[in-house]
């Protein structure tokens, strides 16, 4: 089964979530850049969650490209693995063969952003993660089985930043820091 939502979504105190269990998934925005992801608004909670329940052939995909507003909690999970953000525990892997790919790019302050990827195949993971504001706490897990690769992008200050690979297959993250003043980044 195919699964596919394009987000356009405008206001304050949205709690959002979605689950897309089974067949190829994927969210919205960026193809093209037609910015049909696109959301903003303040004090929002969003929480988007693929899983494949099967041995799929690739796609997982959320990009959403521009995520405008503060004060919001935004969790976005492939395979589970928030690894107790919010109020986790999410393990999961009911055979997850998925591609997996995440992208976000956040303009805001005082956000705070879970991302997670766990996969018990050697496929999947990317991330990248745009942040242009201040004061947010960011916190991003790549687990389990696979190559696993993420790139984040810090154009801002005071940033409160968590980064974690665990598992097989090589691991590769790449940070850029931008900002007068300092962000905390915590690589493991």
């Amino acid at each position: 089964a195919d699964n596919e939502i394009e987000l356009t979504q405008s206001g304050n105190n949205l709690n959002l979530s979605i689950d897309q269990i089974g067949g190829q998934n994927y969210i919205g925005g960026i193809t093209g850049e037609s910015f049909s992801g696109d959301i903003s608004g303040t004090d929002n909670e969003i929480v988007l969650h693929q899983e494949h329940s099967y041995a799929g052939t690739n796609p997982n995909t959320i990009q959403i490209y521009d995520y405008n507003g503060n004060n919001n909690q935004v969790m976005l999970r492939q395979g589970s693995d928030g690894r107790n953000g919010f109020s986790g525990p999410y393990v999961s892997d009911t055979t997850e063969y998925s591609g997996h790919t995440m992208t976000l790019d956040l303009d805001g302050s005082n956000n705070t952003i879970v991302t997670g990827q766990r996969n018990e195949r050697d496929v999947g993971h990317d991330l990248t993660v745009g942040v242009y504001s201040d004061d947010n706490t960011i916190n991003s897990v790549q687990g389990y089985h696979g190559e696993k690769s993420g790139e984040m992008y810090l154009w801002n200050d005071g940033n409160d930043v968590t980064t974690f690979q665990d598992g097989n297959g090589d691991h590769n993250f790449y940070i850029d820091l931008t900002g007068a003043y300092g962000t905390t980044l915590d690589l493991d």
